[in-house]
């Protein structure tokens, strides 16, 4: 076997929650000022930011406009941010599957070692992760920071494995950039959300094409 670990992005990957990410930010501004426009210019330049560089983006924005209470302190910032999370979370427990996703972890958890590799906080991850009761299929629930690249190097050093020893599965060009960095093979998850602008060496548009997929690689 020639792939032994695998190390799974979670949003957009496992579960449909991109849109719950994106929708975290207009609830977390709803009500104040030309929120909507303000949002929309930031995440156009941020769209893979961490969510409290995006929040204090924003904010930093309306107060340059003189609206009131739209200071970006670090108190702000933080009041914000956990307002984002908590919404993020429940949405994402609460969100569909990726189809087959459940099904695939159950198989391949018995033959691989498997890991959730996220730019979502560890914390947020690991109680999602948990409260889908999907903890039993993972060895290790790894989150930001630090980034996807030094996530794949603790996991190679957990396991005692080389990079080609180990997979990378995301929906993102991060995804396929962080395995590319660190020097492990990937595949693409090619969906409604996913978001690539490089080509694409393996890519698969369901889950299921995942398990046989494996002993190409």
């Amino acid at each position: 076997m020639a792939v032994s670990a695998i190390a799974f992005d979670l949003d957009g990957t496992l579960i449909d929650s991109n849109q719950v990410k994106r929708r975290g930010f207009d609830h977390v501004f709803e009500g104040y000022p030309d929120w909507l426009a303000h949002v929309a210019a930031v995440l156009e330049t941020h769209r893979k930011s961490f969510r409290t560089v995006v929040i204090r983006e924003v904010l930093r924005r309306m107060n340059a406009e003189g609206w009131p209470a739209t200071q970006p302190t670090e108190e702000h910032v933080a009041e914000l941010a956990e307002r984002y999370n908590r919404f993020c979370i429940d949405g994402a427990v609460a969100c569909p599957e990726i189809a087959g996703a459940g099904e695939m972890l159950h198989k391949l958890a018995s033959t691989h070692a498997l890991f959730i590799n996220t730019a979502t906080a560890t914390e947020a991850a690991v109680e999602i992760i948990n409260r889908r009761g999907w903890t039993r299929h993972f060895k290790a629930v790894l989150g930001f920071p630090p980034s996807k690249e030094e996530n794949l190097a603790d996991i190679a050093r957990m396991e005692d494995l080389l990079a080609g020893d180990m997979l990378m599965v995301g929906d993102d060009d991060h995804d396929l950039e962080a395995a590319s960095a660190f020097g492990c093979p990937s595949v693409a998850l090619l969906g409604p959300t996913s978001h690539f602008t490089r080509p694409l060496p393996l890519a698969i548009s369901s889950l299921a094409e995942l398990p046989p997929l494996l002993d190409q690689i």
